[in-house]
């Protein structure tokens, strides 16, 4: 699906969820948009477990160079951010 994306001279993808950084190839998914010069938004509540902060880091440094950008949803104060997403800010 990925190399149709780009045949079709898509020149922006956003991708939001759900969490996409759990999404287990997700950095393989930004490397490909970000070489293919699609310009790639990424929507999440930065939720990083240590799965996702080892691979993860290395495909995000790469979102700026397709004038990319990572958006980071915080509900609220610590506090209700924590009763509405039910895990520590």
């Amino acid at each position: 699906m990925l190399s149709d994306i780009a045949e079709l001279g898509t020149n922006t993808v956003q991708l939001t969820g759900g969490e996409p950084l759990l999404y287990k190839d997700v950095d393989e998914v930004i490397s490909f948009l970000v070489d293919n010069n699609i310009r790639t938004l990424i929507t999440t509540g930065a939720y990083i477990d240590d799965d996702i902060y080892l691979k993860v880091p290395p495909a995000l440094s790469k979102i700026g160079k397709a004038n990319g950008y990572i958006q980071v949803s915080v509900d609220g104060n610590e506090k209700s951010h924590n009763a509405i997403r039910g895990k520590p800010l």
